[in-house]
């Protein structure tokens, strides 16, 4: 019924040839449903959509993602940050889906450091994805993952940044680091 009674206000406006008022309706109603349903990460408005969205498809995958973020500051365009950030996700995901782990997590930090923007993605892993992991950054042919790195690796590149993965106490780590000054 409160969807109904909006149009209902909308329309009015419309009708009334009131556009300004509508467009600021619109708007206000867009930030209500956002301030409800996506939680607030970066401050960035598609960087949250995207995280928020990647939680729920990995929640439908048994996988629990926490992600630690502070409010940034971008010079890097949002396109470049929503593509990265749901390449890093998926790249994660899909290597967590092909393990026998009863909990499966992703945990992903992204801060901010004067003019360097840092990544750090990790999660378990057991020997066999150390290796596909392992391969895969060598340049290997890999299945699992190719599409997401060349996307990943070309990004960074794209800002001269640097990608540093590694293993340690079977945890999986990934740390990306980007210039984003002018």
């Amino acid at each position: 019924h409160d969807l109904k009674n909006q149009y209902l206000i909308l329309e009015n406006y419309l009708k009334e040839k009131q556009y300004e008022e509508a467009e600021r309706y619109i708007s206000e109603l867009q930030q209500l449903e956002y301030e409800n349903q996506h939680k607030r990460f970066t401050g960035i408005l598609p960087i949250d959509i995207l995280l928020s969205y990647k939680i729920d498809e990995a929640k439908e995958k048994r996988i629990e993602i926490t992600i630690d973020t502070e409010e940034v500051q971008l010079t890097i365009p949002e396109q470049d940050m929503v593509s990265l950030l749901g390449n890093v996700l998926d790249y994660a995901m899909e290597s967590l889906e092909k393990t026998n782990y009863a909990f499966k997590s992703i945990h992903m930090e992204i801060k901010q450091k004067s003019n360097m923007l840092c990544i750090q993605v990790a999660s378990p892993c057991s020997g066999d994805m150390k290796r596909q992991h392992t391969s895969i950054f060598s340049e290997k042919k890999s299945d699992v993952g190719r599409m997401e790195l060349d996307g990943i690796k070309m990004l960074v590149s794209k800002y001269s940044g640097s990608i540093e993965n590694s293993y340690l106490d079977h945890m999986w780590r990934m740390i990306i680091v980007m210039s984003h000054s002018n």
